[in-house]
């Protein structure tokens, strides 16, 4: 009969530890370089995790090997893509010229999160780069990173 009280007190005690929050935990969205033939991204985004339906701040960080990044021509291009049907892009533009192999930063405020996006189904897209002259819907990428 000790056993059995023994072991129910055990379980007992297992089963309220186990439901207790853990309250110490916290996500962070990771995001992972598109390429290895293009620099990644240092993205830290505001609030993490994202948020469907709420505004996001971005915070990029990058260095470009071989390329200036160009006020008033160079883009920072914010992408949620949940498939070729279902994408939504956010452009801003750098306010400060970056000569190559210098370390850049941009911040892009007040994105909209779609209010149907959830992070298991959607591809979060971060690229810098400039619009190509003959065809604006072509980007010559210079860093990329994605979650």
């Amino acid at each position: 009969m000790k056993i059995f009280i023994f072991i129910f007190i055990l379980f007992a005690t297992l089963y309220t530890v186990n439901t207790a929050p853990h309250q110490l935990y916290k996500r962070t969205t990771t995001f992972e370089p598109c390429d290895a033939s293009v620099p990644g991204l240092n993205v830290t985004i505001i609030p993490d995790p994202l948020v469907a339906g709420q505004n996001v701040t971005f915070a990029v960080v990058g260095i470009t090997p071989s390329y200036n990044i160009t006020k008033n021509k160079t883009i920072l291009e914010i992408g949620f893509i949940h498939d070729l049907d279902n994408a939504t892009y956010h452009d801003k533009t750098f306010n400060k010229s970056f000569p190559p192999n210098t370390t850049y930063s941009i911040k892009a405020s007040d994105i909209p999160v779609p209010s149907d996006y959830d992070e298991k189904f959607w591809t979060t897209l971060v690229l810098v780069g400039d619009l190509d002259p003959d065809n604006p819907k072509i980007l010559f990428v210079f860093g990329c990173s994605f979650h």
